[in-house]
């Protein structure tokens, strides 16, 4: 059984992992499950930073994203420059806004708030089948209660070679080490980060002329 000062090493070494990771990815910061997904269906190639800077353009030009939603696509794709392929995410993330309209008559997720994880997920991926199930399990362990922490593959592996768990270490294992340690907010925060450092660059989508402005 670990003593009171294993515990408190441990539980430094945790915090420490999560602050270089703040160093390491500054300006990149934790998402709400939104912009989480938004973000995801930017990133492509494009480097963090300048995704997450483009996200900032994005809200501070607009009102809220169902102003984005219905803005001339040019204009979009002006805030989303130097972002490799702007115009055609900025369709993308139209195409996303739109759905999400057409589906709940708004710009919210908190509709999935209501239903079991399982149906979240389905709602999710019909919003755009491409989004990464990897980022579809973090929206889901935000929005819905009782949902297990996500974790990629890829993702464990790392946490594995920054010594979160051992070497074989669980999914089970990193959460009840995450949750003794971390607040629910660094916890998600960590897991993010996790994601994001491991996650591969998501698919171009063609371009659609639907609802363009």
């Amino acid at each position: 059984m670990a003593s009171a000062k294993d515990k408190e090493t441990a539980g430094n070494k945790t915090l420490g992992v999560l602050d270089k990771f703040r160093k390491a990815k500054r300006g990149v910061s934790p998402l709400p499950p939104l912009e989480l997904i938004i973000f995801s269906l930017l990133r492509g190639e494009n480097d963090d930073r300048d995704v997450f800077e483009a996200l900032k353009r994005v809200r501070a030009e607009f009102v809220d994203w169902n102003e984005a939603r219905v803005a001339r696509r040019s204009e979009l794709a002006a805030l989303l420059d130097p972002l490799s392929s702007a115009d055609e995410l900025a369709a993308r993330m139209q195409a996303f806004l739109n759905q999400l309209f057409d589906v709940c008559g708004g710009i919210n997720l908190g509709f999935l708030e209501t239903v079991k994880p399982s149906e979240a997920k389905r709602h999710v991926l019909e919003l755009d089948a491409e989004i990464s199930r990897d980022v579809v399990a973090l929206v889901l362990f935000q929005l819905c209660p009782g949902t297990t922490m996500p974790l990629g593959a890829e993702a464990l592996k790392l946490a594995r070679k920054l010594g979160l768990v051992g070497r074989s270490g669980t999914r089970q294992q990193l959460q009840k080490r995450l949750q003794e340690e971390l607040s629910p907010a660094e916890a998600a925060e960590l897991l993010q980060y996790l994601e994001l450092e491991t996650a591969p660059p998501a698919p171009k989508k063609k371009s659609s002329s639907r609802r363009k402005k």
